[in-house]
């Protein structure tokens, strides 16, 4: 069951965290709490980054497993791990479409699962809410 959370904030929190992934190695406390660890973090991270930055109307983006290995200097079948990790806990749903000709899976954050898991972290952890306040004073309050 999703939080009661108005679409403004809906709509901040969700760009706050678009914003926020895949800015260097740099992964938040919240979702390293939330996920377990380093890695499924970094994955959750790029594939927040590049939800915001596909060409897709339906938000559907693709990315194989070896170039977000390449990006994050993990091997192609510990993305591939993590990612199926994000679908199973319905973080990401994964859609079977064609890509250059290929049949190839895509990918659409569901930002009410996400945000409904982020914040149980940040509420339990202030630490992790520090850090989220910061965040969004710092890309969503000023603009």
């Amino acid at each position: 069951m999703e939080k009661q959370v108005s679409k403004q904030v809906r709509k901040q929190f969700v760009d706050l965290l678009g914003d926020t992934s895949n800015r260097g190695t740099w992964i938040p406390r919240a979702y390293v709490l939330a996920l377990g660890g380093y890695d499924i973090s970094a994955v959750f991270s790029a594939l927040l980054f590049w939800s915001k930055h596909g060409k897709r109307q339906d938000g559907l983006f693709w990315k194989s497993d070896k170039e977000l290995g390449d990006e994050l200097g993990i091997e192609p079948h510990r993305v591939r791990y993590h990612r199926e990790k994000l679908v199973e806990q319905g973080l990401f749903t994964k859609v079977l479409k064609r890509a250059q000709g290929s049949p190839t899976n895509h990918y659409r954050p569901n930002y009410g699962p996400i945000l409904d898991l982020l914040i149980d972290v940040v509420d339990s952890q202030s630490d992790a809410w520090n850090e989220m306040e910061f965040l969004y004073d710092r890309y969503v309050s000023q603009g």
